[in-house]
């Protein structure tokens, strides 16, 4: 009877703890994740996307500022699960229960975030409270790069607003 021992090499972002079962053929993990989608017509959008997490995960492969990135589909990426979804929707719903140390914390944690963009050579093009998103823990987490520029190239989305906002 042969016996054989496996190192398991969970992929980035997963360790022993999301571990399911491992075999032949593989290793099976647990992922708190979502699935976002991206029509056919986007699909240089998603590809961009791909390509800024991608460097992220290079550069800074644990930042906590930045949405975890678990790989792509052939019309999606697989994110990271935030359960209390965008700052916008939680100021929305709390509008007077935010104490301000946590906006402080969120502020500071939202520069965090661009600033690892920054030294990666990313530049956002759509900072907004929609593309922040909260986890468990109540910390930000910056997200959404499908309209970014990288390394001086031409954003694919740029939202600027009229000087009296």
């Amino acid at each position: 009877m042969a016996f054989f021992v496996y190192t398991l090499n969970p992929p980035f972002g997963l360790g022993l703890r999301d571990l399911v079962g491992a075999g032949i053929t593989g290793t099976v993990v647990r992922l708190d994740a979502v699935v976002q989608y991206v029509p056919p017509h986007r699909q240089a959008m998603l590809e961009r996307e791909i390509k800024v997490y991608e460097r992220l995960q290079r550069d800074h492969k644990d930042s906590p500022r930045i949405l975890r990135y678990h790989g792509s589909l052939e019309q999606g990426l697989v994110l990271a699960y935030a359960c209390h979804g965008t700052l916008r929707e939680y100021l929305h719903s709390h509008q007077e229960g935010i104490p301000l140390p946590l906006r402080l914390r969120w502020i500071e944690q939202m520069v965090e975030g661009v600033t690892v963009l920054h030294s990666s050579g990313v530049l956002h093009g759509d900072i907004s409270c929609n593309n922040f998103l909260l986890d468990a823990n109540l910390d930000v987490k910056c997200c959404h790069f499908a309209g970014s520029s990288i390394d001086g190239e031409e954003a694919l989305t740029c939202y600027e607003t009229f000087p009296e906002y």
